[in-house]
């Protein structure tokens, strides 16, 4: 078993006289892979990626991924305002977190298709996000 550091976010705010720091950490276990901007490793059962990463300089495209279960890791820098949506072509399955709390997330029961994954807060002009199956 191989683990690996895939993103780490430390804010730190203050409300009146209380300090809270929130640590956000995304560690990965195992292989699969894949390159910045592109999708790689077709796995067991059923076509498409196990591993996709788009990010806001690319054209909106569908993405083929395999059924399973995603991490899926925002990287919006500067931005102040998110929406993370993960919609199906077919519109059969749509996952939507407006102003997600952590950067990193989970988006459970995801079909076989082709999904549109994509930041769509139109304040936030750069971004990447990245998703990898944790489980088939």
């Amino acid at each position: 078993m191989r683990l690996e550091w895939k993103e780490l976010d430390v804010q730190v705010r203050k409300f009146g006289t209380a300090l809270i720091t929130v640590v956000a950490l995304s560690i990965g276990c195992g292989g699969g892979g894949g390159a910045e901007g592109g999708a790689a490793g077709a796995g067991e059962g059923g076509q498409g990626a196990t591993t996709v990463t788009v990010s806001s300089t690319e054209q909106r495209t569908a993405r083929p991924l395999q059924a399973g279960r995603y991490r899926l890791v925002l990287s919006a820098p500067g931005c102040k305002s998110t929406t993370v949506a993960v919609t199906q072509e077919n519109g059969d399955f749509r996952f939507e977190k407006k102003r997600p709390t952590f950067l990193t997330m989970f988006v459970s029961n995801l079909p076989n298709g082709t999904f549109f994954i994509e930041q769509t807060d139109p304040s936030c002009k750069q971004w990447s996000i990245t998703m990898d199956r944790v489980t088939g």
